[in-house]
């Protein structure tokens, strides 16, 4: 009845697509312990199809490998083999196929076909995905109050498991009265200074135990450790990359995001449910981060940002991922000292083609703007004044029309020209 009734909420729609982000394998691993997946043949109208995300164990040992790269000061990497390296670590190629099945929802959905996505528990890569089809296809949350939106309908309030997958210590609202006799560790601990490699994950962790008394020993190595929420924030940064024009939001924002989702400054990703954050009393003993950013729209407004209700269509192939060079180098002198020469180049590249490919389509956009409000100022200029008022004067009016007319046009030419001119200088 729960398949039949989703396929009864998209009208016209006569086939429910099934989309199982995990790889099939894994499936029919579940399906040995008890859980599984579905039976097409049981269901009318329905098909199934495996998108082969990896799961939270694979992208924790994927991310590492990439903090090691990049961020680990003893790390000794042949400059000639970095490239390699950083094929081995399996990240961007975790990003592309993120965004393939992303593309496959929206294209379904485009052909009025309803689609029911999970994964293992319907946490993470169903947030993922999910929260990055609605981006491609509503522009509503391209913007940054969507964002917002979007971050606390798919995953705040969806019951995402930030405190465990961020590694935060435990964060169980059990026995409050002991709790609500101190104050909150993240209260007293306001952490303002940058955080530097590592403390993505060590420095929150070790505030957040503060709160509960104990070091939780898990809390850094658990198996429930993964940064999901950092690569769906790094799958979005390869979206804007390709359209720089399409989002009201900048790349500062998206870094400032992914910084404190680790911070505990704020309360919104402290938790792994709602009944956490309503036991701990986080809207009075805590600041949300959409607050703050509310408060500095100027710093994390596009510039280029040009509304429209366009479905993006991402490339989503290897050769166009690339490293979040804004937040991940940020926070690497290693990136820019031991591979000087090399990354940082491609860094500094990369960042000029992001702003080239934007200045390039905000001009473009300009100029076809331009040249349809010149020519219909020369329509509307034009008919008036070929409407004589007397047989008498037609001859003379036609006349002056005419020599007004061929003025007018070789003037708006001569305007488009230089104003074409002084966009692409501009830009």
């Amino acid at each position: 009845k729960l398949v039949s009734s989703i396929l009864a909420a998209t009208p016209g729609a006569t086939e429910l697509l099934i989309m199982d982000a995990r790889p099939i394998v894994n499936a029919r691993a579940n399906a040995v312990m008890g859980a599984g997946y579905e039976d097409v043949a049981k269901y009318a109208n329905c098909r199934l199809e495996f998108m082969g995300i990896q799961n939270i164990h694979v992208i924790r040992e994927s991310w590492v490998k990439l903090k090691e790269l990049l961020l680990d000061d003893t790390a000794k990497v042949d400059e000639t083999k970095w490239f390699s390296i950083l094929d081995n670590t399996g990240w961007l190629q975790h990003i592309s196929l993120i965004l393939t099945s992303s593309v496959r929802i929206v294209n379904q959905l485009e052909q009025g076909i309803s689609v029911l996505c999970h994964c293992s528990d319907g946490w993470d890569r169903t947030s993922q995905l999910v929260s990055l089809a609605s981006i491609l296809q509503d522009p509503y949350y391209r913007s940054i109050r969507g964002f917002a939106c979007l971050i606390e309908k798919e995953w705040v309030c969806f019951g995402q498991k930030f405190a465990s997958r961020n590694g935060h210590a435990s964060v169980s609202s059990e026995d409050d009265s002991k709790k609500s006799e101190r104050p909150p560790a993240w209260k007293e601990k306001r952490l303002t200074e940058k955080s530097q490699g590592v403390t993505f994950f060590s420095q929150a962790s070790t505030a957040m135990a503060t709160y509960d008394g104990h070091m939780d020993q898990t809390s850094q190595h658990s198996s429930e450790w993964s940064p999901i929420f950092l690569q769906f924030l790094d799958c979005l940064w390869q979206i804007m990359r390709q359209y720089p024009c399409a989002f009201e939001y900048n790349d500062a924002f998206l870094a400032f995001v992914a910084e404190h989702v680790y911070s505990c400054r704020f309360g919104t990703f402290l938790t792994n449910c709602q009944r956490d954050q309503q036991n701990l009393k986080l809207k009075e003993v805590s600041v949300s981060l959409w607050s703050y950013v509310g408060l500095h729209l100027s710093d994390y407004t596009n510039p280029l940002y040009v509304s429209t209700n366009q479905v993006l269509r991402p490339c989503t192939q290897m050769h166009a991922m690339n490293i979040w060079t804004h937040y991940l180098t940020h926070h690497s002198h290693v990136y820019y000292t031991t591979h000087g020469n090399l990354s940082a180049s491609i860094s500094r590249a990369s960042s000029l083609s992001y702003l080239a490919k934007a200045a390039t389509e905000r001009a473009t956009n300009l100029e076809a703007e331009l040249s349809s409000c010149t020519k219909r100022l020369f329509e509307v200029l034009t008919t008036s004044l070929e409407d004589p008022q007397s047989d008498s004067s037609t001859s003379t009016s036609s006349s002056s029309s005419s020599s007004f007319s061929s003025k007018l046009a070789s003037t708006s030419a001569t305007i488009s020209k230089q104003l074409a001119a002084n966009t692409r200088t501009n830009s």
